[in-house]
């Protein structure tokens, strides 16, 4: 197979610039995108290979802070991640353990890419398997097995020696066994990193340095990952649309994501009862209950006795109050007693309501706030601004300035995505749903994303597609507050 396009526009473009560049793996020509390609280039235009690759698309992830002598830099291209890990020294674990620009002065020139000589990439494959995965990989086998035949102990000793020759000779020439045996590169490879520590004292230095930094990282308050919120109406595909992204991100890309569900009903499980905020037609605002008692009713007010007859004997009889629904409407409607326990009721649901889904919301933020602490994407199915239209297949006009509040109270996301899709689409999707709620709920969501500046993404494509197209537009955001 030949070698995937972007990896020959990487090394021609590197090429034109005058840099001396080779891959240290000998993967590239499956024809398929690496988890990662590893890049040597020359130490002394280091930063002009950044600064080119930088104009071919790619955005630098991880700078020399966080590993010496290594900058990691990714790229969105045609639906997949591109990550070049390029390193101006041969380093492993903090560690120097060959010249670079030998390595570079001997490099073998392939169709579309280099690699280094032979013996020089039988040393960094056994030591990146050694120092790097603590195993021999099943991948490598084969290449390291037939570069030992042809090579032998004797040339490699010639580009590595001393005790950290004396070790990978040792795992040269019982390469099965340590293949097939973790325990023993384990063992290996603590003597591998004595002996080269011992080759290379100034590591001790950087390895410190560089674990400084990442506790500095890690302790920080400030959250580094983005925070994403998907909402719509249902059946606008927000549940399929996260398990895209979420593929997306943790398949094969430098990046992490989870998936935190943020709407506004939750899984408590309130039960449904006269007088919640969410049962149109039962709950009372101050200003009905206001206007409620200083109407003045034609046939005048039942008494406190029919008020208590009612709510104490006949409310829970079926065939008394359909024989008296003339008599238990005017009760309803008219009576004070009856109207102020109602009202007090309406604001019981109400602060009950409110209290725990506030608890929810404050719960799931700070499993939010520690994800996006650790450098991970988060994507939220749904946001706290979906309480503005009520319960499902409801708009709620209820307490809206309470629920405007509650939405202030929160967080803002990095960015609030709305899915559009034709009404059409969402009526089939959703039966149960009619044309009329459906105008409401779009309207609702209309006058959010004009408030809060959602972005709105055309979502009647297939989920793959819509997460392809989100992800091209907000890569360059999440690979800048992502760096290290």
């Amino acid at each position: 197979m030949s070698v995937h396009p972007e990896y020959i526009q990487v090394f021609a473009a590197l090429e034109r610039a005058g840099i001396r560049a080779c891959a240290l793996r000998d993967e590239l020509e499956s024809g398929e995108l690496l988890g990662d390609l590893d890049l040597l280039v020359e130490e002394h235009r280091f930063p002009l290979a950044l600064s080119v690759l930088q104009s071919e698309g790619y955005r630098v992830l991880t700078t020399e802070r966080s590993v010496p002598f290594k900058s990691a830099l990714v790229k969105w291209d045609d639906g997949a991640f591109v990550v070049l890990d390029v390193h101006r020294r041969l380093v492993q674990d903090g560690i120097v353990y060959m010249d670079a620009g030998e390595v570079l002065s001997r490099m073998r020139r392939k169709e579309g890419y280099t690699l280094p000589a032979e013996d020089d990439l039988l040393i960094i494959l056994l030591i990146h398997n050694i120092l790097g995965k603590c195993r021999i990989q099943d991948k490598h086998m084969p290449l390291l097995r037939d570069l030992r035949d042809r090579i032998g102990e004797k040339e490699m000793r010639t580009r590595i020696s001393g005790r950290s020759g004396d070790v990978l000779a040792s795992v040269l020439a019982s390469l099965e066994e340590h293949h097939a045996d973790k325990r023993l590169v384990e063992q290996v490879r603590v003597r591998l990193r004595q002996a080269l520590l011992l080759d290379d004292p100034r590591a001790r230095w950087r390895i410190r340095r560089r674990n400084w930094n990442r506790l500095l990282r890690r302790v920080s308050p400030k959250p580094r990952g983005p925070l994403y919120a998907l909402i719509g109406p249902d059946g606008v595909g927000k549940s399929s649309l996260n398990r895209e992204l979420l593929d997306l991100f943790n398949r094969q890309s430098p990046f992490r994501a989870i998936s935190v569900y943020m709407g506004p009903w939750g899984h408590y499980r309130l039960p449904i009862e006269p007088g919640e905020v969410y049962v149109p037609g039962w709950s009372l605002t101050t200003r009905e209950w206001f206007d409620a008692m200083i109407s003045r009713p034609s046939g005048g007010r039942p008494s406190v006795i029919e008020t208590l007859e009612y709510v104490f004997v006949k409310s829970g009889d079926a065939t008394s109050e359909a024989r008296d629904h003339t008599w238990i409407q005017r009760i309803r409607t008219q009576s004070r007693l009856y109207l102020t326990l109602r009202y007090l009721r309406s604001q019981l649901a109400v602060v009950r309501f409110f209290t725990v889904l506030a608890l929810e919301t404050v719960w799931r933020s700070l499993v939010i706030y520690k994800a996006r602490r650790r450098g991970s994407i988060v994507l939220s199915d749904r946001y706290i601004y979906d309480v503005m239209t009520g319960r499902m297949h409801e708009v709620i006009p209820q307490y809206r300035r309470l629920r405007e509040a509650f939405c202030r109270l929160v967080p803002r996301p990095t960015r609030v995505i709305l899915l559009d899709v034709e009404p059409e689409t969402i009526l089939k999707r959703k039966n149960d749903l009619t044309p009329d709620t459906l105008t409401r709920v779009l309207a609702v969501y209309k006058d959010l994303a004009s408030r809060y500046r959602f972005d709105r993404v055309k979502a009647d494509a297939s989920p793959a597609t819509v997460a392809a197209t989100i992800v091209g537009r907000l890569f360059d955001e999440i690979a800048t507050a992502l760096r290290k």
